[in-house]
């Protein structure tokens, strides 16, 4: 990306000035997101009456969700947690967060998505794309090397199944099977085979038609986020909505990663972090930019590393 794109608009400014004090932003009118031929830009705003119609007359594209599904809406208009099949979809409600905040346009107006599920681990539970799945009838990529999970992701899910992990390289890698803990690993044991691994770009390729744009892209994998952030061609693919599980990572770093590609950082969630494509690039930046970036954050391993600096920052 260059340094030198032209300088930022004045909603760019406003923007961030915004993010950087914390303001939520209240509605997307203000938050211009990227706009693609196909599918829809995300960037309409859904009144509350729309909602609540699109709540009360919802039918699940998957009749045997059905009531899980309408529970599971009925939660964005009221309250009280659903208490139906609590172990189906997000761990942490991340589902009903991406559908009324990021998607309201393309779920009200019965339009379909795409989806990439890497690290997609149960076909049911702890999943972040089930709803897309079986409630709005979204199509997507299920990334998922583990062979105890693939049966009922092939029978419960209508994701596509990508038997491998996903990688900076397409090569065979050891990869630990533990269960929702599963992940690439340097060390071979007990627990880790060798599972052949394949780039993003190359699974849109093989299971995707060579799709080159993501509705959503929900990144998983057990503190092996930033190898995969870092192999993207970013030039060639388009995402609307990232939810990078940030459990394992530093929050500075990745923030710093994906608002340099023109991202922004819309919601730290419990575990993870949102970040969604603004329509225009990261903006101007002053000489040394990065260089600076690289000197603080060597400075503050240093005082890290003499006590200075908590830990866990």
């Amino acid at each position: 990306m260059s340094l030198r794109a032209k300088p930022p608009s004045l909603s760019a400014l406003l923007l961030a000035a915004c993010l950087a004090w914390g303001i939520a932003v209240a509605s997307f009118d203000r938050f211009p997101l990227s706009s693609q031929l196909y599918p829809a830009s995300i960037s309409s705003t859904v009144t509350d009456d729309k909602w609540l119609n699109f709540v009360q007359t919802f039918q699940a594209h998957n009749a045997k969700y059905e009531g899980w599904c309408k529970s599971k809406l009925l939660e964005t208009i009221s309250s009280t947690p659903s208490t139906s099949d609590a172990g189906l979809g997000s761990q942490f409600q991340q589902d009903l967060y991406l559908i009324r905040n990021i998607f309201p346009s393309l779920v009200t107006g019965n339009r379909k998505g795409f989806y990439i599920d890497s690290g997609a681990n149960h076909a049911e539970a702890l999943s972040n794309t089930l709803f897309f799945d079986v409630c709005l009838g979204w199509s997507g990529l299920c990334v998922e090397p583990n062979p105890e999970y693939h049966d009922e992701i092939t029978v419960k899910r209508t994701c596509v199944l990508v038997p491998e992990c996903i990688s900076d390289e397409t090569k065979e890698q050891s990869f630990n099977f533990f269960g929702e803990a599963g992940h690439v690993t340097s060390s071979d044991d007990s627990n880790s085979r060798q599972v052949m691994c394949r780039t993003l770009d190359e699974m849109l390729a093989k299971y995707a038609d060579g799709r080159t744009f993501i509705d959503l892209w929900s990144l998983d994998v057990e503190g092996y986020e930033m190898t995969i952030l870092h192999s993207i061609n970013w030039s060639k693919l388009n995402f609307n909505a990232i939810l990078i599980e940030t459990f394992w990572l530093s929050d500075r770093v990745v923030d710093y990663f994906m608002t340099e590609l023109g991202f922004a950082k819309l919601q730290q969630l419990a575990i993870d972090s949102l970040y969604v494509k603004l329509d225009q690039s990261s903006g101007w930046r002053p000489p040394q930019w990065n260089e600076i970036w690289q000197e603080q954050t060597q400075f503050r391993n240093e005082m890290r590393t003499n006590g200075k600096l908590n830990a866990d920052l």
